[in-house]
């Protein structure tokens, strides 16, 4: 017989180790505070964010729509299947695009000059892809539909016999 004195002792200390965190947490609990935390300030926004200053709203639009793209896989996936550019330079370009826009959605200065641009990428993204174009890339082919028929039923049953005998192994 093997003994387990080892792993008893440090299933021990892990037990020791977390009741003195855990206890230590619930015995000093954060200070109540406000939940909500108010981010867009009326008379200071400008002075407070130096972006508003430089941004423009057609660097607005642009970070609009690529993060709108970039979030939504059909789209994201189409534009890469599309793009002549690498798919790495694509990612990085989305990407970037992605962590910018809450920045740019949270400048009061920049949405009251532009307008919400968000909202209208979301829109206009929905539509263009019906009329099969994604971001500046026109007629996208239309994908092939799937494989239908018994071939579907074939393979669903060889992978029920092959499972079902591998479970059946003592």
């Amino acid at each position: 017989m093997h003994d387990f004195a080892l792993a008893k002792l440090l299933l021990l200390a892990l037990a020791v180790f977390s009741q003195a965190v855990l206890g230590k947490a619930i015995a000093n609990p954060p200070p109540p505070g406000p939940a909500v935390v108010v981010r867009q300030a009326a008379g200071g926004a400008a002075a407070t964010n130096p972006q508003s200053t430089i941004m423009s709203c057609g660097e607005y639009s642009r970070i609009a729509n690529l993060s709108t793209v970039g979030k939504n896989s059909t789209y994201r996936a189409t534009f890469f299947a599309a793009s002549p550019e690498g798919n790495h330079y694509n990612a990085e370009v989305l990407d970037t695009a992605i962590a910018r826009l809450p920045t740019v959605i949270m400048d009061k200065a920049l949405n009251d000059a532009c307008g919400n641009l968000t909202a209208l990428a979301l829109v206009e993204a929905e539509r263009n892809f019906t009329q099969r174009t994604v971001l500046q890339f026109p007629n996208i082919p239309v994908p092939p539909p799937l494989t239908t028929g018994p071939v579907i039923a074939v393979v669903c049953l060889s992978i029920v016999f092959f499972c079902g005998s591998w479970v059946a192994l003592p």
